[in-house]
Formats: C-alpha cells, structure tokens, sequence
C-alpha cells in the first residue's frame, strides 16, 4: 500500500517539480518520448552534478591572487647597518708594526700563521697538505682571525663608533650615537653598527618628509690607506670579497637580523651616494589559503622574525647536531654559548707543524680541526638545494616591509673644499679617534696630495623619495559567495534548479523517508504484539491455563 504511495508521490513531484525536463516525463503521450525525457534529464542531472564536484574541488584547493594597491601611508624608517669592508683599521694595523706584541702573544702567532700558512701545505706532514690546501680560502681570511681570537686581543684593531661614524644627522638633527646606534658582531666584517634597532630604539621613526635633509646623512671614516707602508694585511686574491674598501650597507626591517655577507650592498670611499627609497608591504594569507606564520621572535634571540633568519638559524642547528660546531656568520642561539666556531684552529699546534717535530697526536689534533671545518664546508653547500631548505620548515612571515633602493652617486668632497672636510673631521681636539691617529705624521698637504680624504672617508644619505606605499596583498580567488553563485548558475543552466528546486527535491526525500519508516515501524510493531501474544499463552501460570480452559467451554 505504501509503495503506491511512494510511486504517486513520485509522479507529483515529476509533474510539479520547477525542475527543467521532470515534467515532460508523465505528461508524455509515447513511451519512447517518456525514456527520452528521462535520459535527457538524468545525463543532464549527472554532468551538472560532476560539474559541481568539481566547482567544490577548486574552492577547497584555497587558491589565491594578489591585489596590488597604492596609497600615502605612515612609513616607519627602516634600520640601517653598516659594516666596514676592510674589518681591521689600518691605524691598529701600523700600531702593531711599531709597537710589536710578544711573539707569544695570541695575536701575533695567528697573525704569522695566516701570512705563512703555505708553510704547512708545502711540508705536507701526516698527509694533510692537500686538505689544508683545499681549504686556503677559508683560513687566510676576516673570518678566520674573528674566530681564532677574542674580542680583548682584536679590541684594537677594530672599529668603533666614534671613529667609523663621525659625522651623523637625522632629520637635520645631530645624532646622540650611543642612544641610536648598536654594535652587531658579524663574522665576517666584525663591528658594525645599526641604526634604529629596535633592541635599542623601541619608539618607531616615521617619515615625515621625502628629502635627503629628511632622512639619515653619514660621514664614514674607514680608515683603509695611508702613505705608511702596512705589513699586516689580510688580501686573498681567490676570495671575491677580500681586498675591497669601502662599507657594506644594509637596509632592513628595525629588529630584524642584519645578513651583510647575503643582503648588502657596497659603498666605495670618496663618493657621496644617495639611497633614495621606496616602501611595499607584502601581505600574506595563513592557513587553509595560506601557508605564512605570525611569529614575532626568532626562538633564543630577540630578533624579529623573518623566514630568512629562521633559515640561518636552521643552518646553524645542523652545524651544531652534524658537526658538532657552528659558523660565526650564522644566527647564534643564546642558549649555545660554548659551541665552539668551526673555523677554531689550535694555534699552537700549528706553529709546531711548521717549525718543529710532531707527533701522533699533534696530527690527531690537526685531523680534528680540519674535520670541523670541511663538515661546515659539506653542510652549508648542502643548502644550496631548495629541498634541504624546505626541511628547515620556514614560513614567510604574513605581513612584512620591503625597500626598494634607487642608488646615486657623486664625488666628494670635491677639490675645492677638501681643507674644510679636513679641519672639520681630522684636525680635532680628540686625538684619541683614528684619523687623528692615523693621519698623525702627515700635515694637510700631504694627506691631500696622496688622496687620502677621498680613499678613507665617504658619504651617505638615506631617504624616502615618496609617501605612497605600494601594498601587495594576498586574498582569496575563489570565496564561498563565488562557489554558492557558480554551483547555482551551473545547476540551473543544465536542469533548471534554483534554491526553490532544491527545497522542493528535499520535501521529495523527506516524504520518501517517511513513508519508509512508517512502513518499517507498523511492521515492527506488529511482529511485537504477536509475540507478546504467543509469550503470554505459552507462559503462562496455571490460573490463567485455568481460566482459559473454562472459556473456551464455555464458548
């Protein structure tokens, strides 16, 4: 009774249905007219339900695009850090040839090694001269010193604040360096100095104007070339970083790790250059559209986070784990303190090997030191591959600030005016800052004629060029608006179904479910009472037994 129930409601719904082609079916006068609605409808139903899986497939892949946009916006001015591409000052340099250190000094022993390191690759004792060889241009180099000796030995021979930086104006106000300015270690260019750190200058600096009076204006002593003959330069002519004067500039986000040795770019002395700069934003989408991180810190620092920071550091976790050591140009957890660098050599040992007998375990001891130092070698050509890379697991950040740089440049100081840049920088009271030192023994003649403003001095000027802030932004491509209007336009162009067609196809399957339920539980509940029935009669006690007995005679 229920199935011609099902089967008329059926027929109601063909007959009345909004649905394109659901009509023609029972209305048909043919047979075959009935089968070729039918087809129609269900090839239809089915391509438009395929076309619709695949319209859900699109959006649950989370694509994206980007929206481009500009507008004036408040610009934060970026940190600056500044690294002087010839790390050892000259002045420290001609000091140590006047004033030499104790031949057993740390210092003048690492100095003697580097200069005559082809000693030990020439005497090739226990085998190892090849493997020195191989690695001639790690050791005769800035690095090399930096993690062979310690920051009271190198203290004066190195830059300082006062001496590198000895003209500073932002905004046309005069720097205070000691509030503006912090020391970064590097590895390779030893100190440097950053400008606007956030480690050291928590309140940001906007913008306010787009002029070179505007910005940051630098004069920069490098303190590279004298008259003065210097016998304790470090130059490898294999290495295509050594020999270079000038500075090292890089523009980065305030509280993000400086990389001068990857992002920088060069300065030459006598020149002034202007860093005219442009900001852009890059907005990123997190997940399921997105695969960028919010993170603030790099772990065990305080560095803002940034994907080639956590690189770096992913790096350095593998030196450490692989080889046991860890490179001084790479991000340094403050929780590995006593890691020791990979380039550490035993001085002493070598000098042994180049001048005395040695025995079993001074070559031990050598095999040691080169070991660390080729697994450094092995393990950061291993990140030239991007898959290596990608196991390091690093996220871009979701929002970060990009500069772009137009760079210019102009002599200076010009000829004209070189007394003045002279009288002003060099002829100081303070004779304890090193142009004074190394410029002692040479009157304003001399030092004009060698050229000597114009190769040891430079300067530079950073400013915005604009307020408009070019904002690339990341947004979804395919939003669920989008998806619920195609699966609509898709449905109802193949069979005609609206919102109103699928509510009709709902009552449909309520309808049909109901009268299957109905059907399953009258049989259910007929099939009890039977049973409960047959219970009581056969289980019954021996009055009910009597009882019916007597009734049935009754009857």
């Amino acid at each position: 009774m229920e199935g011609n129930k099902i089967r008329e409601t059926f027929v109601e719904f063909t007959e009345n249905t909004s649905a394109h082609g659901c009509g023609q079916i029972p209305t048909a006068k043919f047979k075959l007219t009935k089968i070729f609605w039918g087809l129609t409808f269900l090839g239809c139903f089915t391509w438009a339900t395929y076309s619709t899986g695949n319209l859900i497939a699109r959006y649950l892949s989370y694509p994206t695009k980007d929206v481009v946009s500009i507008d004036f916006s408040e610009i934060q001015f970026p940190a600056v850090t500044l690294c002087s591409l010839q790390p050892l000052t000259l002045s420290g340099m001609l000091n140590l040839q006047e004033n030499p250190l104790p031949p057993d000094h740390p210092t003048s022993i690492l100095l003697y090694v580097m200069l005559n390191f082809k000693i030990i690759i020439d005497k090739n004792i226990g085998g190892l001269g090849k493997r020195y060889q191989r690695q001639l241009s790690r050791i005769v180099s800035n690095q090399f010193i930096y993690e062979n000796s310690d920051e009271k030995n190198t203290e004066g021979f190195i830059h300082d604040l006062r001496s590198f930086l000895l003209g500073c104006k932002y905004n046309s106000k005069t720097c205070d360096l000691e509030k503006l300015f912090i020391t970064y270690q590097d590895g390779q260019f030893f100190n440097c100095f950053t400008f606007n750190s956030e480690l050291l200058v928590p309140k940001a600096f906007i913008v306010e104007k787009t002029d070179p009076s505007s910005g940051l204006s630098l004069v920069i002593f490098v303190d590279a070339l004298s008259s003065a003959p210097a016998h304790y330069t470090i130059y490898n002519p294999d290495d295509p970083t050594s020999g270079k004067m000038g500075v090292r500039a890089i523009i980065h986000s305030p509280g993000t790790r400086p990389m001068p040795f990857e992002k920088g770019f060069d300065i030459p002395t006598g020149f002034s250059t202007s860093v005219a700069l442009q900001g852009s934003i890059r907005n990123l989408m997190s997940e399921p559209h997105g695969n960028c991180t919010t993170e603030t810190l790099i772990p065990g620092t305080n560095y803002t986070y940034s994907s080639d920071t956590c690189v770096q550091e992913c790096k350095q976790e593998k030196l450490i784990k692989e080889c046991g050591c860890k490179s001084s140009l790479l991000t340094a957890s403050a929780d590995k303190p006593h890691v020791p660098y990979c380039g550490m050599f035993n001085m002493t040992n070598i000098l042994r090997q180049m001048h005395y007998p040695t025995d079993d375990e001074d070559i031990t001891m050598a095999v040691r030191d080169l070991e660390r130092i080729e697994c450094e070698g092995n393990i950061l050509r291993l990140f030239a591959y991007p898959a290596e890379i990608n196991k390091c697991a690093c996220k871009e950040a979701c929002s970060s600030m990009k500069y772009t740089k137009t760079i210019s440049q102009s002599v200076w100081p010009n000829d004209n005016n070189q007394n003045i840049f002279y009288e002003t920088y060099v002829n100081v009271t303070d004779h304890t800052l090193r142009p004074n030192i190394l410029f002692k023994q040479q009157n304003i003649t001399e030092i004009i004629n060698n050229d000597l403003i114009h190769k040891n001095f430079l300067r530079l000027n950073i400013y915005f060029e604009s307020l408009q802030v070019e904002t690339t932004s990341e947004v979804e491509d395919y939003p669920l608006s989008q998806l619920i209007s195609d699966i609509g336009g898709n449905m109802g162009f193949y069979v005609g179904i609206s919102v109103i067609t699928l509510l009709e196809f709902l009552s449909l399957t309520g309808t049909v479910l109901l009268y299957f339920f109905k059907d399953r539980l009258a049989s259910c509940g007929q099939s009890k009472t039977t049973k409960v029935s047959q219970i009581n009669i056969q289980h019954g006690d021996s009055k009910l037994d009597h009882y019916t007995d007597g009734f049935k005679d009754k009857y």
